[in-house]
């Protein structure tokens, strides 16, 4: 599974949104992504890729496509 495929996934779910209703380019915010979702879905990504996530870079990270972008560029790809 990609790594936009897994975020998107895990962000319906804790979100309770239908796939087909997310647009990766709109603020997380919008999709009540608050610091507690904001947490479950770092430490989803983490675990799924074994990767570190630093604190100071989560405000930064504020569309489905920035959180993307920065784990695929944790991982190399």
């Amino acid at each position: 599974m990609s790594i936009g495929s897994f975020f998107k996934t895990e962000l319906s779910q804790v979100c309770a949104i239908k796939l087909k209703e997310l647009d990766i380019d709109a603020p997380l915010i919008g999709y009540g992504v608050d610091s507690v979702r904001a947490f479950d879905l770092i430490c989803a990504l983490e675990d799924e890729y074994d990767i570190e996530i630093v604190d100071e870079i989560i405000p930064q990270l504020k569309t489905a496509r920035l959180v993307i972008e920065h784990v695929e560029n944790l991982i190399g790809q």
